[in-house]
Formats: structure tokens, C-alpha cells, sequence
């Protein structure tokens, strides 16, 4: 893999290696968000169902 860098261009051998960098995280970002959004969706659909058996009790 080094030695395909080595043949690059000086621009590409500087800009691949962040953009590949850059990328991983940005997916990586995406990822949590969607798994921190998950949860808490699932948050508010239990106090919405808990408010609701209230509703039902009173």
C-alpha cells in the first residue's frame, strides 16, 4: 500500500491519506448521532406511554 502512495503525486500523497482519515470519522459521527437519536426516541415513547397509564389510572 506504501509503495502505490510513494507513486502518487505529491497533492494526492498529502490529501488521500486525511480525506480517507476524515471520512472514518465522518461515518463514525453518523453513527453515534443515529444511535444517540435511537435512544432517544425510545426515551420519549416510554414517558409518553407512562403519562399515558397515568391518563388511564385517573
Amino acid at each position: 500500500m506504501f509503495r502505490l502512495l510513494y507513486r502518487l503525486p505529491i497533492g494526492l500523497r498529502i490529501i488521500l491519506p486525511f480525506s480517507i482519515l476524515l471520512g472514518l470519522a465522518f461515518v463514525i459521527a453518523n453513527w453515534l448521532a443515529l444511535k444517540e437519536i435511537k435512544s432517544f426516541e425510545d426515551f420519549i415513547l416510554k414517558e409518553e406511554l407512562s403519562l399515558a397509564g397515568e391518563d388511564i389510572k385517573i
